[in-house]
């Protein structure tokens, strides 16, 4: 009976010991957490706050070197994504479509932003002047009386002919420039294209009565046509795009001209097309007519 007693007083020890230890550990780890939760919360407290998302824009970009006059498209165009608030004040343009088949008034190079003002909304206004080194821009009033007004474009070549009083207050008549490269006729920088049936027309009768025409010239030439205009008149004569040739020209007063007997027009010689010969097989015989 001792024996039994002491096993059970042993037991109830033992129990009792094991859950004054599982309390304890229970306790502990309770307060471990406890404590690792403030020292979480400080830790937070002392952390900078994540900065907002940036408001992020579409720019349109040069995706290679784009030359004045080159037309916008998608091989030569691309677009990224930049902050908002580094375009600013900048009008840039944010879709590609707005700008497909236009032009630049300015060379751009890849990776360039491009901007509104660097674009040529209809391809003729603001059209940037294109001048060879040591050439010189000048502008002379064109007409339908002295200037071939609605028969040249940009890229047309022309002789200047002046007007200017001579002596004994007679006019004398004179070549003055040969082989002139008109750079613009008013804004516009480039040739039209004709379509259809209007290739080959003459002025209408809507068409301007005047407009402005720039000639590109050396620094001699643009002082020489500068004081013609102010003492004479001026008269265009336009070249064919391919003749370079520079042509001695005679200077004409009024008496020259009533001396002077009409030249003949050259006659186009004839050229006879050769005769076309029929050649006959029969067997073994060939006849040739």
């Amino acid at each position: 009976m001792k024996d039994n007693k002491s096993n059970l007083v042993i037991i109830a020890l033992t129990s009792v010991s094991a859950l004054i230890a599982v309390a304890l550990v229970y306790f502990y780890v309770e307060n471990r957490i406890a404590l690792e939760k403030e020292n979480f919360s400080a830790m937070a407290s002392q952390v900078e706050p994540a900065p907002p998302a940036q408001n992020m824009i579409q720019v349109v970009i040069c995706k290679t070197d784009i030359q004045p006059g080159e037309p916008l498209s998608q091989n030569n165009l691309t677009t990224i994504k930049v902050n908002s608030e580094a375009v600013q004040d900048i009008e840039v343009l944010t879709s590609m479509n707005e700008v497909l088949g236009l032009k630049l008034n300015q060379t751009l190079y890849a990776g360039e932003w491009l901007l509104k003002a660097k674009v040529a909304q209809d391809n003729t206004t603001n059209c940037k002047l294109f001048i060879a080194e040591n050439s010189r821009a000048i502008r002379i009033m064109l007409n339908e009386t002295h200037g071939l007004l609605g028969l040249v474009e940009p890229g047309d070549r022309v002789d200047v002919i002046a007007v200017l009083p001579g002596k004994n207050s007679k006019q004398i008549s004179r070549t003055i420039l040969q082989d002139i490269a008109i750079l613009s006729v008013g804004n516009r920088c480039e040739p039209s294209k004709p379509t259809g049936t209007e290739a080959g027309k003459t002025p209408q009768q809507n068409s301007p009565q005047k407009t402005f025409l720039t000639l590109e010239v050396d620094a001699n030439q643009a002082t020489k046509l500068a004081l013609a205009m102010d003492t004479g008149t001026i008269h265009l004569t336009l070249k064919n795009k391919g003749d370079q040739n520079l042509t001695f020209c005679k200077t004409f007063e009024l008496d020259n001209l009533a001396d002077t007997k009409p030249t003949p027009r050259k006659a186009r010689k004839k050229t006879s097309s050769p005769k076309k010969t029929i050649t006959i097989i029969n067997g073994d015989k060939i006849y040739k007519e």
